[in-house]
């Protein structure tokens, strides 16, 4: 793929309102993308248009939303080709909607689990069942952004983490059935990022999680879209961005024994402290 590849394209961005998928949006933009913004809130997505229209470089650039909560697989299958008619059909989709819940395994209810399930990966298998037919008339190019919890089970994610473990098992099983028709697909594994999510995150992360995430420090979105735009002209499969982040999917493939040991030994630490001060 490159660069001038991106000229005239139709993007269609999942989560696109805020953080990473914002991001991604306004790197696609200044590439010389069409832009379609799918997230749920529409006074958010109204919004980050607003902002992209600032980065256009061409007054034939389009930009729209679509305000969808892509846990609804009804609306889904319904209104996304729908909008195919009137915006035109994808030549890249990013799935980026999320949501995340850390917290104690036991303090995760069935609801709020199924809740992060049905939006991290059912989402993506959904909005990808619904264009799919347009991405291979197109030879199109499809990103499922995982996360580093996608290839590392961490403390506190127990709902999170398998989310995104699947997304990365769900983008190794498409690629090969659409390679036949061009179509191209990668994984975005970003670290922490400085986002809503990320601050919502906060709220319940227990201080085992904290302290794991604090040896890895926090990314920023423009970052992690730079690192995708680089890993599509290059054609990556798995696209992570940042040394550290690199790092560990490393260790996990040739020693996957010695992350394990070293977030054990934080999470002592952690809860060693906590018995001294009687928590």
């Amino acid at each position: 793929m490159k660069k001038r590849d991106f000229i005239g394209a139709n993007i269609y961005i999942t989560g696109g309102s805020s953080g990473i998928g914002f991001a991604i949006a306004g790197a696609m933009v200044e590439l010389g993308s069409n832009v379609l913004l799918v997230a749920r809130d529409e006074k958010k997505l109204a919004q980050a248009a607003a902002k992209l229209e600032e980065l256009k470089n061409s007054n034939g650039q389009r930009l729209d939303c679509l305000s969808l909560d892509i846990a609804d697989w009804q609306r889904v299958k319904s209104l996304l080709p729908e909008k195919v008619k009137t915006f035109g059909p994808p030549d890249i989709l990013v799935n980026c909607a999320g949501i995340a819940y850390t917290h104690y395994f036991e303090k995760i209810d069935y609801q709020r689990f199924t809740e992060v399930i049905k939006t991290n990966l059912m989402g993506a298998w959904g909005v990808t069942r619904a264009l799919v037919q347009y991405l291979k008339e197109r030879r199109g190019y499809i990103v499922n952004v995982s996360s580093a919890s996608g290839f590392i089970g961490s403390f506190g994610y127990t709902a999170y983490a398998p989310s995104k473990f699947g997304i990365i098992g769900f983008s190794e099983a498409l690629r090969p059935e659409l390679k036949p028709f061009g179509v191209r697909v990668s994984v975005l594994c970003p670290a922490d990022t400085d986002t809503p999510q990320l601050a919502e995150e906060q709220r319940n992360i227990p201080p085992e999680a904290r302290a794991i995430n604090g040896t890895a420090g926090v990314m920023q979105p423009e970052e992690v879209a730079k690192a995708l735009i680089n890993g599509m002209i290059k054609e990556r499969f798995m696209i992570i961005p940042g040394f550290m982040n690199k790092l560990t999917y490393l260790l996990i493939r040739i020693a996957p024994w010695l992350p394990n040991l070293i977030m054990d030994g934080i999470v002592k630490g952690v809860q060693r402290k906590g018995e001294e001060r009687g928590d």
